[in-house]
């Protein structure tokens, strides 16, 4: 297979998920990416640290955000170091950054240090807030900008006023916010192609946070704030709704029309609910929503998840069963498309999920992430700088 970005060369200087999260992306496309990381230490999510089931500390982040890609130990604030980053972008297609503004400025790393060295060179951006207005310089991360800001923890609360939603699953908002990025990158890159013209490609947390919450901003610019809290005992499509089984385990119904209402209450054996007048037609469900739920969550209890797979399976879509996350990784279908690769590092195998966009139906191959520097002098000898000239940026300090 032929990855759509082999030949394309990208330089990143950034942390943490978003931005290395996105260059991982553009890897698996087959892009060659060169990490930039600072000689003391690398990437600060080096020293994210979590334990295994038995105690030992597993780096996974580094693997899961720098898959595929090779490291440069580089000071880009030393004057020698930032000359090397100027001449790595002579010849590169895209170069990409989680820095904020001022740092990039008092760098010379900002839009016109680097299109001075490459005018055709494609300079991506990842925010917190986005590129304009009072808070472009603020940081921030994806549990205050993508959740808190966007709307979308208060969303998911029950009732808002109340408690609030628990915090996202780590790196969800980060990694969403990555594929745009990527995705930008990638048209940017045929943008470029067809035009000649060279991007500047900007993607925000705060951005991404809100573009998934467009449905329920609209509809509040539009209607207002509900009466009440929305809850899921009285949300507004019953079979669109999750109910607690017999032995504990969740089934989430996904029916999006209030009109299904017959046929999932036949399926089950209720056909008594399908012909009750209080939801006999979509505006009576509607209206009598809270009894249709109660109704529901009794019926769910009084069966197991095995019972209501077989019962539901009458339906080829519209329900699932909700899987805990250690149950994800043995599910067929994520073997079946090779979701997910596994990396061994030192015997141990480190679970990777592969970004989801396939081509010609096949996956690339997933390598671990490089350590802090790894590849320094293969990238500067790339560069045409011989052994003595590395030595003396090394005595220096301007790389690893």
């Amino acid at each position: 297979m032929t990855l759509p970005l082999r030949g394309i060369r990208v330089i990143e200087l950034g942390s943490w998920v978003f931005v290395p999260s996105a260059a991982a992306v553009l890897a698996e496309w087959g892009a060659n990416v060169i990490k930039v990381e600072n000689p003391q230490g690398g990437d600060p999510m080096r020293g994210m640290i979590v334990r295994d089931r038995r105690g030992r500390p597993r780096t996974d982040g580094m693997d899961r955000m720098n898959h595929n890609k090779r490291s440069l130990g580089l000071d880009v604030k030393h004057p020698r170091g930032r000359q090397v980053l100027l001449d790595l972008c002579r010849n590169a297609d895209v170069f990409m950054t989680s820095w904020l503004p001022a740092a990039r400025q008092r760098a010379g790393v900002d839009l016109a240090d680097i299109r001075s060295a490459n005018p055709s060179i494609i300079y991506a951006r990842g925010s917190g807030y986005g590129p304009n207005g009072p808070e472009a310089e603020k940081g921030a991360v994806e549990a205050t900008a993508y959740w808190a800001r966007s709307g979308a923890a208060h969303y998911y609360s029950q009732p808002p006023e109340k408690v609030m939603a628990p915090i996202i699953a780590p790196s969800a908002g980060d990694l969403v916010a990555g594929q745009t990025l990527a995705g930008g990158i990638a048209a940017a890159l045929v943008q470029r192609e067809r035009t000649g013209e060279a991007s500047v490609v900007d993607v925000s947390l705060f951005g991404e946070g809100i573009y998934g919450m467009s449905g329920e901003i609209s509809r509040r610019q539009i209607l207002g704030e509900p009466p009440e809290p929305i809850t899921r005992e009285n949300t507004p499509n019953p079979i669109l709704n999750h109910y607690r089984t017999a032995d504990g385990r969740v089934i989430q119904l996904g029916f999006t029309q209030l009109g299904y209402w017959a046929k999932v209450m036949t399926a089950i054996g209720r056909g008594d609910l399908a012909t009750d007048p209080r939801f006999a037609d979509p505006a009576a469900l509607h209206a009598n929503r809270v009894e249709a739920i109660a109704s529901l969550d009794k019926e769910f209890a009084s069966r197991t998840c095995a019972e209501w797979v077989e019962n539901l399976s009458v339906f080829d879509r519209g329900w699932e069963v909700v899987q805990k996350g250690i149950e994800v990784c043995d599910d067929p279908q994520v073997t079946a498309n090779d979701y997910i690769a596994y990396l061994d590092r030192s015997g141990e195998l480190t679970p990777i999920v592969r970004n989801p966009v396939q081509f010609d139906e096949s996956v690339p191959e997933i390598h671990r992430a490089p350590e802090a520097g790894e590849q320094t002098d293969e990238i500067l000898g790339e560069l045409g700088l011989g052994w003595n000239a590395i030595v003396d940026l090394k005595v220096t300090g301007a790389v690893l």
